[in-house]
C-alpha cells in the first residue's frame, strides 16, 4: 500500500512541476537557436570581408562578398527578399578597409513555444577587416 502512495505521490510531483521545467528547457532551446544562427550570419559577413581583401582588385567587390556569403549560408539566402547585404571598401584610410554588413535576416524560430516578444524578429550582423 505505502509502495502505491509514493508513486502517485511522484506522478503529482511531476505534473506539478512540468508547467515550470517545459518553458525553461524550451527557452534553452530558442536562445541556442539563436546564437547559432548568429554565429553563422557572423561567419557570412567575415567570410564575406575576407574574399573581397582576397580579391582587393576585383570590379565590383559587392558580388564576391555576395558569392562567399553565399557559400557559407548556403541557397537559403535567396529566399528571403528583405535582406539587405552592403559592402564598402574604403581605400583612402591608413589601413584600407572593407565593410561588409548583413541586415533584415529573418529569424524563424525553432519551438515556436515561447511568444514573439522575447525572440528577435531579425538578425544582422557586421565584419570589418583591414588590408594593405
Amino acid at each position: 500500500n505505502y509502495k502505491m502512495n509514493e508513486k502517485g505521490t511522484s506522478a503529482i510531483e511531476f505534473v506539478l512541476i512540468l508547467p515550470i521545467l517545459l518553458p525553461i528547457l524550451f527557452g534553452i532551446i530558442e536562445y541556442g537557436w539563436v546564437m547559432k544562427t548568429q554565429i553563422e550570419l557572423n561567419n557570412a559577413a567575415s567570410e564575406g570581408a575576407r574574399a573581397v581583401v582576397k580579391e582587393e582588385d576585383a570590379e565590383n567587390p559587392s558580388y564576391v562578398a555576395m558569392a562567399a556569403m553565399h557559400e557559407v549560408l548556403g541557397p537559403g539566402m535567396q529566399i528571403f527578399f528583405n535582406i539587405r547585404t552592403h559592402t564598402t571598401v574604403t581605400t583612402d584610410a591608413d589601413p584600407s578597409r572593407v565593410e561588409v554588413a548583413i541586415t533584415g535576416w529573418p529569424y524563424d524560430p525553432l519551438t515556436g513555444f515561447l511568444p514573439s516578444a522575447m525572440l528577435p524578429s531579425a538578425l544582422s550582423a557586421k565584419a570589418v577587416m583591414a588590408f594593405p
